[in-house]
């Protein structure tokens, strides 16, 4: 009889979890993990099926925390390094993003989103959270907008990355740039209501401005 290696009977007990969780069979799906953790814990399988299970509890840190052991183990599944570096700016910015106003945390996501971004160069979710956290940075310079502005281009969904490149824009006193990239996303076709509306209140802050002057 041919045995299966720990290693792959871990696989399985993974893949158990995940149909269990699917299912809405949590009692059972986290059974399956535990014992996939006890067959492969040093897999990057079992960690990033550990980092969702703590996201799927709300527990942002200590999926963090698992999907950077899976980066560390050479995963090339992007949304780990999304979700670490997130998890990092959201620490500076306690609920509210401010220019400028990120801490040490915005330099170890910065190097996680280039790593990314070195892998897989055209993932909008990788450059959309670059930008956020080069709006966190203390200091910003053209050369980061040149980063973000590898992630932009003619789609919709890549209106979350020129939003944050117009705000990098404006905190370099490029107003020109700026009212640019803010009309094009108020001409975007698809609903982001929430940026819509920043935008509009940004543009109709410019149109106060320039009657000011």
């Amino acid at each position: 009889t041919v045995q299966a290696e720990p290693a792959a009977l871990g696989e399985i007990a993974i893949e158990l979890s995940n149909l269990y969780y699917a299912t809405g069979n949590e009692v059972a799906a986290e059974a399956e993990l535990a014992q996939a953790q006890t067959l492969a814990g040093d897999s990057i399988l079992v960690k990033e099926a550990l980092a969702r299970q703590a996201f799927q509890q709300r527990d942002a840190q200590r999926g963090a925390r698992y999907y950077r052991e899976a980066i560390a183990l050479g995963t090339k599944n992007p949304r780990a390094y999304v979700l670490s570096a997130s998890q990092r700016l959201d620490k500076t910015s306690s609920g509210r993003d401010s220019a400028g106003g990120g801490a040490f945390f915005v330099d170890p996501a910065i190097a996680e989103l280039r790593q990314l971004l070195k892998m897989n160069p055209g993932y909008t979710d990788g450059y959309t959270a670059l930008g956020r956290a080069f709006f966190l940075r203390s200091e910003i310079t053209d050369a980061n907008v040149d980063e973000v502005s590898a992630g932009v281009g003619p789609r919709d969904d890549e209106c979350r990355v020129r939003f944050y490149r117009a705000l990098l824009w404006n905190r370099l006193k490029k107003t020109a740039e700026y009212e640019q990239d803010l009309r094009h996303i108020a001409a975007a076709s698809r609903e982001l209501p929430v940026i819509r509306r920043q935008v509009r209140d940004r543009l109709d802050l410019l149109a106060f401005d320039a009657v000011r002057r």
